[in-house]
């Protein structure tokens, strides 16, 4: 018993680190991915707006956004995909995307069509 004196403070340290390790990435990537539905829901709510009052769309800045616009009898619908990068194991950048969609009627008294 008295060789094994400081073993568990050491046994802890080692597993918390090993357990940071594990979940942090993946925390790491779920808020990332947070974020980039966010953003893609915003862009594809706004997109949607701008389209059925001006019948364009507005300029996108973005590479890693791509839009999509439907128009039916009912309104406009926009359908954005975000590339969104999040950090995988050991540090890599892994791009995966991220999809929303908005509809959005066309208004006669708002719009200038």
């Amino acid at each position: 018993m008295s060789d094994e004196r400081g073993t568990a403070m050491f046994e802890l340290l080692v597993l918390g680190f090993a357990i940071l390790g594990v979940f942090l990435p993946a925390v790491l990537a779920l808020s990332g991915m947070a974020g980039a539905k966010g953003m893609a829901d915003t862009i594809a709510v706004d997109a949607a707006t701008w389209y059925a009052r001006h019948g364009q769309l507005p300029t996108l800045e973005d590479e890693n956004v791509v839009v999509t616009v439907t128009e039916r009898q009912e309104g406009i619908q926009v359908r954005v995909t975000v590339e969104a990068f999040v950090v995988g194991i050991g540090g890599t950048r892994l791009t995966v995307p991220v999809t929303s969609a908005a509809e959005v009627p066309i208004s006669p008294y708002r719009s200038g069509r």
